[in-house]
Protein backbone atom coordinates (compact mmCIF):
# COMPACT_ATOMS: atom_id res chain seq x y z
CA UNK A 1 0.00 0.00 0.00
CA UNK A 2 2.79 2.12 1.08
CA UNK A 3 4.27 2.05 -2.27
CA UNK A 4 1.16 2.76 -4.52
CA UNK A 5 0.93 5.63 -2.33
CA UNK A 6 4.01 6.96 -3.29
CA UNK A 7 3.41 5.37 -7.14
CA UNK A 8 -0.02 7.88 -6.90
CA UNK A 9 2.12 10.75 -5.43
CA UNK A 10 5.04 10.26 -8.55
CA UNK A 11 1.91 10.19 -11.09
CA UNK A 12 0.56 13.37 -9.75
CA UNK A 13 3.98 14.69 -9.61
CA UNK A 14 4.27 14.02 -13.21
CA UNK A 15 1.69 15.63 -14.26
CA UNK A 16 1.81 18.58 -12.21
CA UNK A 17 5.18 18.81 -13.67
CA UNK A 18 3.55 18.17 -17.36
CA UNK A 19 1.37 21.17 -16.51
CA UNK A 20 3.98 23.59 -15.68
CA UNK A 21 6.14 22.63 -18.46
CA UNK A 22 3.37 23.04 -21.40
CA UNK A 23 2.45 26.87 -18.92
CA UNK A 24 6.23 27.57 -19.69
CA UNK A 25 6.50 26.68 -22.88
CA UNK A 26 2.98 29.03 -23.77
CA UNK A 27 4.68 31.90 -21.45
CA UNK A 28 7.61 31.58 -23.47
CA UNK A 29 6.16 31.83 -26.59
CA UNK A 30 3.99 34.97 -25.58
CA UNK A 31 7.41 36.37 -24.50
CA UNK A 32 9.03 36.07 -28.08
CA UNK A 33 5.26 37.22 -29.33
CA UNK A 34 5.58 40.25 -26.80
CA UNK A 35 9.26 41.07 -27.63
CA UNK A 36 8.47 40.98 -31.49
CA UNK A 37 5.59 43.35 -30.71
CA UNK A 38 7.74 45.68 -28.90
CA UNK A 39 10.49 45.88 -31.38
CA UNK A 40 8.01 46.56 -34.19
CA UNK A 41 6.68 49.32 -31.90
CA UNK A 42 9.84 50.57 -31.40
CA UNK A 43 10.82 50.50 -35.38
CA UNK A 44 7.44 52.41 -35.75
CA UNK A 45 8.39 54.94 -33.30
CA UNK A 46 11.53 55.86 -34.70
CA UNK A 47 10.12 56.03 -38.39
CA UNK A 48 7.51 58.02 -37.08
CA UNK A 49 10.20 60.48 -35.19
CA UNK A 50 11.54 60.58 -38.45
CA UNK A 51 9.43 61.55 -40.49
CA UNK A 52 8.43 63.93 -37.61
CA UNK A 53 11.76 65.60 -37.95
CA UNK A 54 11.90 65.25 -42.37
CA UNK A 55 8.55 67.10 -42.24
CA UNK A 56 9.96 69.97 -39.76
CA UNK A 57 12.93 70.11 -42.15
CA UNK A 58 10.64 70.38 -45.09
CA UNK A 59 8.40 72.90 -43.22
CA UNK A 60 11.73 75.11 -42.73
CA UNK A 61 12.28 75.09 -46.43
CA UNK A 62 9.28 75.91 -47.58
CA UNK A 63 9.89 78.97 -45.31
CA UNK A 64 13.36 79.36 -46.32
CA UNK A 65 12.28 79.78 -50.30
CA UNK A 66 8.60 81.27 -50.02
CA UNK A 67 8.44 84.82 -52.32
CA UNK A 68 9.19 86.84 -48.79
CA UNK A 69 11.81 84.23 -47.63
CA UNK A 70 15.81 83.92 -48.85
CA UNK A 71 14.66 84.46 -52.26
CA UNK A 72 13.57 88.05 -51.19
CA UNK A 73 16.25 88.88 -49.06
CA UNK A 74 18.85 87.82 -51.49
CA UNK A 75 17.09 89.94 -54.42
CA UNK A 76 16.48 92.73 -51.86
CA UNK A 77 20.69 92.98 -51.00
CA UNK A 78 21.63 92.02 -54.55
CA UNK A 79 19.33 94.99 -55.71
CA UNK A 80 22.09 97.83 -55.32
CA UNK A 81 24.85 95.95 -57.37
CA UNK A 82 22.59 95.32 -60.10
CA UNK A 83 21.09 98.74 -60.16
CA UNK A 84 24.74 99.98 -60.46
CA UNK A 85 25.96 97.38 -63.31
CA UNK A 86 22.80 98.46 -65.26
CA UNK A 87 23.26 102.28 -64.92
CA UNK A 88 26.76 101.70 -65.86
CA UNK A 89 25.74 100.42 -69.72
CA UNK A 90 23.48 103.65 -69.81
CA UNK A 91 25.64 105.87 -68.78
CA UNK A 92 27.65 105.40 -72.20
CA UNK A 93 24.36 105.50 -73.96
CA UNK A 94 21.72 107.44 -73.02
CA UNK A 95 21.36 110.43 -70.08
CA UNK A 96 18.98 108.89 -67.81
CA UNK A 97 19.16 106.03 -65.25
CA UNK A 98 17.26 103.68 -63.57
CA UNK A 99 16.45 103.13 -59.79
CA UNK A 100 15.22 100.06 -58.19
CA UNK A 101 12.95 100.14 -55.22
CA UNK A 102 11.80 96.67 -53.34
CA UNK A 103 8.02 97.99 -52.41
CA UNK A 104 6.37 94.88 -50.37
CA UNK A 105 7.23 91.82 -52.99
CA UNK A 106 7.32 93.97 -56.26
CA UNK A 107 10.88 95.23 -57.90
CA UNK A 108 9.34 98.98 -58.83
CA UNK A 109 11.89 100.36 -61.81
CA UNK A 110 11.85 104.06 -62.01
CA UNK A 111 13.91 106.31 -64.92
CA UNK A 112 15.39 108.77 -63.40
CA UNK A 113 17.07 112.23 -65.70
CA UNK A 114 17.18 114.82 -62.66
CA UNK A 115 15.69 115.16 -59.70
CA UNK A 116 12.26 116.73 -61.04
CA UNK A 117 12.12 114.24 -64.10
CA UNK A 118 11.45 110.71 -62.43
CA UNK A 119 8.46 108.40 -63.98
CA UNK A 120 7.65 104.57 -63.51
CA UNK A 121 9.78 102.39 -66.59
CA UNK A 122 6.08 101.23 -67.88
CA UNK A 123 5.30 104.98 -68.48
CA UNK A 124 8.58 105.72 -70.16
CA UNK A 125 8.48 105.79 -74.39
CA UNK A 126 9.29 102.73 -76.03
CA UNK A 127 13.39 103.95 -76.54
CA UNK A 128 13.85 104.24 -72.97
CA UNK A 129 11.96 100.68 -72.24
CA UNK A 130 13.78 99.12 -75.03
CA UNK A 131 17.29 100.59 -73.75
CA UNK A 132 16.66 99.80 -70.23
CA UNK A 133 15.18 96.04 -70.91
CA UNK A 134 18.80 95.43 -73.08
CA UNK A 135 20.66 97.11 -70.47
CA UNK A 136 19.46 95.33 -67.40
CA UNK A 137 19.70 92.05 -69.60
CA UNK A 138 23.21 92.92 -70.17
CA UNK A 139 23.58 94.19 -66.49
CA UNK A 140 22.22 90.93 -64.67
CA UNK A 141 24.39 88.61 -67.05
CA UNK A 142 27.40 90.42 -65.78
CA UNK A 143 26.45 90.36 -62.35
CA UNK A 144 25.30 86.76 -62.16
CA UNK A 145 27.45 83.65 -61.44
CA UNK A 146 25.82 81.67 -63.77
CA UNK A 147 27.53 80.47 -66.92
CA UNK A 148 26.79 83.52 -69.35
CA UNK A 149 26.66 83.41 -73.14
CA UNK A 150 29.63 84.59 -75.54
CA UNK A 151 27.04 86.34 -77.60
CA UNK A 152 23.66 88.77 -77.81
CA UNK A 153 20.53 88.39 -79.54
CA UNK A 154 18.69 91.72 -80.11
CA UNK A 155 15.55 91.36 -82.42
CA UNK A 156 13.76 94.54 -83.29
CA UNK A 157 13.52 97.50 -81.15
CA UNK A 158 15.45 100.29 -82.48
CA UNK A 159 12.35 101.32 -84.42
CA UNK A 160 11.49 103.05 -80.96
CA UNK A 161 14.83 105.40 -81.36
CA UNK A 162 14.60 108.46 -83.31
CA UNK A 163 17.34 109.71 -84.94
CA UNK A 164 19.15 111.63 -82.36
CA UNK A 165 18.86 108.32 -80.32
CA UNK A 166 20.36 106.44 -83.21
CA UNK A 167 23.80 107.95 -83.33
CA UNK A 168 24.33 106.01 -79.68
CA UNK A 169 23.99 103.09 -81.60
CA UNK A 170 27.19 102.91 -82.56
CA UNK A 171 29.10 103.65 -78.23
CA UNK A 172 25.86 100.69 -77.44
CA UNK A 173 28.10 98.05 -80.40
CA UNK A 174 31.14 99.34 -79.10
CA UNK A 175 30.12 98.59 -75.27
CA UNK A 176 28.82 95.10 -76.67
CA UNK A 177 31.73 94.41 -78.50
CA UNK A 178 33.83 94.33 -75.05
CA UNK A 179 31.09 91.84 -73.80
CA UNK A 180 30.33 89.72 -76.30
CA UNK A 181 32.22 87.56 -78.66
CA UNK A 182 29.65 88.84 -81.48
CA UNK A 183 26.10 90.33 -81.34
CA UNK A 184 23.41 88.85 -83.42
CA UNK A 185 21.04 92.11 -84.62
CA UNK A 186 17.68 91.81 -86.50
CA UNK A 187 16.74 95.56 -87.75
CA UNK A 188 14.66 96.68 -90.99
CA UNK A 189 16.19 100.01 -90.53
CA UNK A 190 17.99 100.90 -93.08
CA UNK A 191 20.50 103.24 -91.14
CA UNK A 192 21.45 100.09 -88.64
CA UNK A 193 23.96 99.18 -91.54
CA UNK A 194 26.34 101.99 -90.78
CA UNK A 195 27.00 100.26 -87.00
CA UNK A 196 27.68 96.34 -88.16
CA UNK A 197 31.02 94.73 -88.95
CA UNK A 198 28.99 92.14 -90.79
CA UNK A 199 25.67 92.14 -92.83
CA UNK A 200 23.39 89.49 -93.61
CA UNK A 201 20.47 91.00 -95.69
CA UNK A 202 17.66 88.86 -96.44
CA UNK A 203 15.07 89.91 -99.34
CA UNK A 204 12.54 87.94 -101.09
CA UNK A 205 12.80 87.50 -104.67
CA UNK A 206 10.69 85.44 -106.88
CA UNK A 207 8.31 84.62 -103.66
CA UNK A 208 11.38 83.08 -102.23
CA UNK A 209 13.85 84.11 -99.20
CA UNK A 210 17.38 85.21 -100.48
CA UNK A 211 20.39 85.75 -98.05
CA UNK A 212 23.23 87.89 -99.14
CA UNK A 213 26.23 87.79 -96.87
CA UNK A 214 28.67 90.72 -96.80
CA UNK A 215 31.37 92.08 -94.53
CA UNK A 216 33.03 95.53 -94.11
Amino acid sequence: KEIDKLQNESDNLDYQTDIVTKKLTTLHGDIQVLRTNEKQINDNINKVEELEDSHQAYQYLLEAIKRDGVPYDLISKSLPTVEGAVNDILAQIVDFSIVFNMDGKVIDTHIVYDDDRVWPLELSSGMERFISSLAIRVGLMNVSNLPRSNFLAIDEGWGTMDSENLNSVAQLFQYLKSQFQFSLVVSHIESMRDFVDTLLEIKKVSGLSSVRFSRD
